[in-house]
């Protein structure tokens, strides 16, 4: 969500989507907000949503799934989301935590 985006602003972007005239309503957005243009692309694709609208259930009804199928579904779905999006890397920088998870040179032994 954008919080320099006005009320009056977002109902006409919306509009526009709704009349099926999503560049306009990419140009309109950058021009309220001044944010990028890959934002204001997914802002628009996903109707202003934080998610994207998402057809069904994250796990379908699989007597064999369990928990942990379903969250690595939702988990796999949403890093594709991102690298679908443009350059992952922008959105996601890397952040190196190995230190705290006790992982350093030498950790492994290869033998």
């Amino acid at each position: 969500q954008f919080a320099d985006l006005s009320q009056s602003d977002e109902a006409r972007i919306r509009e526009l989507i709704r009349s099926g005239m999503p560049t306009e309503a990419i140009k309109a957005l950058k021009h309220a907000t001044g944010c990028p243009l890959r934002w204001a692309k997914i802002w628009v694709v996903h109707e202003g949503r934080a998610r994207p609208q998402y057809l069904g259930p994250p796990c379908p009804q699989d007597p064999q799934a369990t928990p942990v199928d379903c969250a690595v579904r939702v988990a796999t779905t949403n890093v594709l989301t991102a690298f679908a999006a443009g350059p992952a890397g922008q959105t996601h920088p890397s952040r190196s935590n190995l230190a705290q998870l006790g992982i350093h040179a030498g950790y492994t032994d290869r033998r």
